[in-house]
Formats: structure tokens, C-alpha cells, sequence
């Protein structure tokens, strides 16, 4: 029968066993935010030591950090991809200072597709995202990068959605069309400047 005692005497995070002519040092369970057990085990052929103790419990933590910090990582929650995120917003209602997807106005669209495709959170309303962004030409364009433009309908002045390639952009565009995606061509001579997050 196998026997187990706590070596209080050495390390108070270790559980010697013994069975037949082999003896084990197990780390004493942690379990991280997500309920997950870790626990690490070694072998040796003799007693082990005060030193074989101290070494296994430095190492013993060294492993379990980092797969702790492994599975972390693997858990965290995954980002949409920008193909599913035009898919669950198209057609979603514009409202004038809404930030969420019952009505939502063109600037926290925009700060919502960089905070759920990106994870990156950007400010809310468009001269501040227009001051955030670093200038780009719009001959140089790429997907994610951020079109604004003069509006006579918005009481700011400005307007602003993100280019999602082949000359198209996404944006929630007014009260009759919501989110949408239009042509670039059709608002090139309101533009007033395209900027890049980085």
C-alpha cells in the first residue's frame, strides 16, 4: 500500500509518497480562475533530500506558472474576424448617440468593430478618432483603416466607417439604411482624411 505523509519539515507545498523502492515529490494542487487543476510530480530512487526538495519546489513552480499563463491564453475569449462582424451587424438599426446593437451612430460603430475584431479601444466620437489615428494616404489604403468625412446631416460635422477592402467600406450610414456597406467612389469628394491605428 502506498504511503503518504507531509513533509512539513521541508516544503510545506509538497506531498511525499512512497511506494516499494521508489519515492515522489507532487506539488500541492493550484487551480487558476478558470477551475483548472495543475499539480507536478517527480520520481526519485532514494529520499529525497532538503535539496532535491528546495530545487523541485523552484521548478515545480516555474512549470505550473507557465502553464498556467499557457492556458490562459487558450481561454481567453476569441475576437470575431471582420468577415463575421459586418455578418452580425449589417442592417442594424442608426441612432444618433447609440452604442449598442438596438441603435447605434457611426462613431461607436466604429469604436465597437475595433474593440470586437481588433481588441484595441479607440475614443468614441470622430474628431477624437480622427486626432488618434496616425494620416495615411488614401492611395495607400488597407483593411481596417478608418474614412472620414464632412456630413451635413450629423450635428458634428463629420462622419466615419472603416475600409474593408475592394473599395468598400462599412459604417452605420443614417436612419433609413442603418449599417451598411457602400462603394468609396460614391463618398470620395467628402472625404477628409484616412487614418491607421498603430
Amino acid at each position: 500500500m502506498k504511503k503518504i505523509f507531509i513533509i512539513l519539515s521541508l516544503i510545506s507545498s509538497q506531498v511525499f509518497s512512497q511506494s516499494t523502492d521508489t519515492f515522489e515529490l507532487r506539488s500541492f494542487p493550484h487551480y487558476d480562475e478558470y477551475g483548472n487543476l495543475y499539480t507536478v510530480t517527480e520520481k526519485f530512487d532514494h529520499l529525497p533530500t532538503r535539496e532535491d526538495s528546495l530545487k523541485f519546489e523552484k521548478e515545480s513552480r516555474i512549470i505550473i506558472y507557465k502553464m498556467m499563463d499557457e492556458e490562459s491564453v487558450r481561454f481567453k475569449p476569441r475576437l470575431q474576424t471582420m468577415e463575421q462582424f459586418v455578418s452580425n451587424w449589417l442592417g442594424k438599426p442608426y441612432r444618433y448617440g447609440g452604442t449598442s446593437i438596438n441603435g447605434i451612430d457611426c462613431s461607436a460603430f466604429v469604436q465597437r468593430l475595433y474593440k470586437d475584431v481588433y481588441g484595441y479601444t479607440i475614443p468614441r466620437t470622430c474628431i477624437k478618432q480622427f486626432n488618434f489615428v496616425r494620416k495615411v494616404s488614401p492611395d495607400s489604403l488597407v483593411v481596417g483603416d478608418l474614412l472620414f468625412f464632412s456630413s451635413r446631416v450629423s450635428p458634428s460635422g463629420w462622419h466615419v466607417g472603416v475600409y474593408i477592402g475592394n473599395d468598400e467600406f462599412i459604417h452605420a450610414a443614417n436612419f433609413r439604411d442603418g449599417v451598411k456597406i457602400s462603394c468609396l467612389d460614391e463618398y470620395s469628394r467628402i472625404l477628409k482624411g484616412v487614418g491607421r491605428v498603430n
